[in-house]
This record gives structure tokens, C-alpha cells and sequence, in this order.
């Protein structure tokens, strides 16, 4: 029986064309890779971005927190306190005024142990300073808009004239945030401070 040449085989087979992928098939690939690990990477440096961010302000908060409450536990304790009997240098506060009142930046006072304290405010370096005896201002917080002191008078029981009250101070502490030559309040830190160690008026 004959074989006849439909039933042939070529020797050689042709290669297959399209096998392989194309030059406009791997530029679209490429492209659509490059698109999405663009965006990855965006997502996650905004990300990252907002956690820094983040994680500073609180920082920055701790720091004011630890700050006042040393401010508050001194001056709790003081045995003497400058111008608590003078308008001048300690203000007045009067929770009942309109509008954010101006204190002073500044309060000197003697602990218990007798030694010769200040705290103040050094607006160019937006720090609250801490000195002790005339030696070199210390540094307790920083990034601070503002601190004010003010010297306060309870009222007392209705019908009375306030006598036998303790002296108390009002520390007012702003906590703000330095963002391109802008600084923004982040917090508000605020006590009014009864004199254990101060006689009653």
C-alpha cells in the first residue's frame, strides 16, 4: 500500500511566531508595573509622613505634660512667692473677664528647701526655663507658645469676705506646633495652684 504525501511529516517544524510577547506588549506591562508601584509607594511615604507626625506631637505633648506638672508640684510647695501681694509683677486673675487674659511670664519663688527659684517663658527659643539659686536657665519644655502666671483669690463660702483662704496661683500653659514659620496650638494646659506652705489672707 502506497503512503501518500498528505500523510507526510516535515523533517522541520516552523517555529511558532508567538511564542514570545511584543515590544508594545512589554512597554504596556512595564507602564501598568511602573503606575502601580508609584502609588504603592505614595500611599505608604504619606503614610509614614502621618505617623512621624504623629508620633512628635505626642512627644511634644508628654514633654508640656511632665513640664506643667513640675511647674505646678514647685510652686504647690513654695514657702515665698514674689508679688503675690503686687499687682505689677503677678496679675490678677479674673475667671469672670472677657477675653484671653495676659499674665506674667515669668514667677519667682522659694521652695521649702530655701532655695531661690524662677521659671520663665524665653520666646526665642519657645522654652520654659527653669533656674535655680542665679545659676543657668535650664530647659523643662519646649515648643511652648505661651506660659502665663497669675495670682488668684478664691471666693470662698457665699455670705463670707474670703478671709482665712488660701493664696492660689492660675498656670496657664500653650503647646503649639512650629509648621514652615506658622505655629499652631496643639494643646492647652491649665491649673489653679492652691500655697500649702503660703499663710491664709
Amino acid at each position: 500500500m502506497g503512503v501518500s504525501l498528505k500523510d507526510k511529516q516535515p523533517l522541520f517544524k516552523k517555529p511558532n511566531c508567538r511564542a514570545g510577547f511584543t515590544l508594545l506588549e512589554l512597554l504596556l506591562a512595564i507602564t501598568a508595573f511602573s503606575l502601580i508601584l508609584g502609588a504603592f509607594y505614595s500611599f505608604y511615604g504619606g503614610a509614614l509622613q502621618a505617623w512621624k507626625k504623629e508620633t512628635a506631637n505626642m512627644d511634644l505633648q508628654q514633654n508640656a505634660r511632665i513640664a506643667f506638672y513640675e511647674i505646678v508640684r514647685e510652686l504647690r510647695y513654695a514657702r515665698k512667692l514674689e508679688g503675690l501681694d503686687d499687682e505689677t509683677i503677678l496679675p490678677f486673675y479674673n475667671p469672670g473677664a472677657g477675653g484671653l487674659q495676659q499674665g506674667t511670664q515669668k514667677i519667682v519663688y522659694v521652695t521649702s528647701r530655701g532655695e531661690k527659684c524662677e521659671f520663665a517663658f524665653n520666646a526665642g527659643k519657645r522654652a520654659v526655663t527653669h533656674k535655680i539659686n542665679g545659676g543657668p536657665p535650664n530647659e523643662v519644655a519646649y515648643s511652648i507658645s505661651r506660659i502665663d502666671f497669675f495670682r488668684y483669690r478664691p471666693q470662698g463660702p457665699p455670705g463670707g469676705n474670703g478671709a482665712g483662704t488660701f493664696p492660689m496661683v492660675f498656670v496657664r500653659l500653650e503647646v503649639g506646633e512650629e509648621d514652615e514659620g506658622e505655629t499652631s496650638k496643639t494643646m492647652l494646659l491649665q491649673s489653679f495652684v492652691r500655697l500649702q506652705n503660703i499663710a491664709p489672707f
